[in-house]
């Protein structure tokens, strides 16, 4: 049975994978904290909860898998060639992107109060809170990220690889509602833009520019 492909990455495609993670990391920070101020200035932010989502209960151990993201978003570089890593930077640029159109035009606020103190992960949930206000909701970022990464990486590898994935996935959309991040809406968003975004890259647009920038 095919296990899980794995390569070591050249030095062009090293270079391309950290320059495309600076580039959306500057890109992120100007517009997510941008949209971050604007929907705080909002006299009436929407609430985009549903009355079931109430009894989800806060479970701060899941923070944990929150923070995974980190580590996902670095199996590509062991995982994809040049062209798809190219691909996949263009796709959290572009994400990132829509994503802070809708922050602003769409301003909400998360309905569940934050913790004043969490035992054992207050040190994460104190670095989570320096950067991410309880505003930018829907699409959930989060989720986005994860859905992209999730959508390169299942191409390359087994079906066993693949489920090992998609459930690291599940357990990221569990995350951001156990740590009352987002709602659920957020997810479904979330996840719709990954798509979205995924196709554009892969079509014959997407595919003319990952190709030029490879060269």
């Amino acid at each position: 049975m095919k296990s899980l492909y794995f390569k070591f990455p050249s030095k062009v495609e090293s270079v391309a994978f950290f320059l495309f993670c600076a580039v959306t990391t500057l890109i992120f920070i100007f517009v997510y904290g941008g949209a971050n101020y604007l929907s705080s200035l909002s006299e009436t932010p929407y609430n985009i909860q549903f009355n079931w989502e109430r009894d989800i209960p806060f479970i701060p151990q899941w923070i944990i898998i929150y923070f995974s993201l980190n580590l996902l978003t670095l199996i590509p570089l062991f995982v994809i060639n040049l062209v798809e890593i190219i691909r996949l930077g263009l796709n959290y640029i572009v994400a990132t992107l829509i994503a802070g159109f809708c922050f602003i035009i769409f301003p909400a606020k998360m309905a569940f109060a934050r913790p004043d103190s969490v035992e054992q992960f207050q040190f994460l949930f104190n670095l989570l809170h320096t950067y991410d206000k309880p505003y930018n909701l829907a699409p959930s970022l989060h989720i986005t990220f994860s859905a992209i990464t999730l959508l390169f990486l299942i191409q390359k590898n087994s079906i066993g690889a693949k489920v090992i994935f998609v459930f690291w996935f599940l357990a990221m959309c569990l995350s951001v509602l156990f740590t009352h991040q987002h709602h659920f809406i957020d997810v479904v968003t979330g996840s719709i833009l990954a798509l979205l975004v995924f196709k554009l890259s892969h079509s014959k647009f997407g595919d003319n520019i990952a190709h030029k920038l490879s060269k």
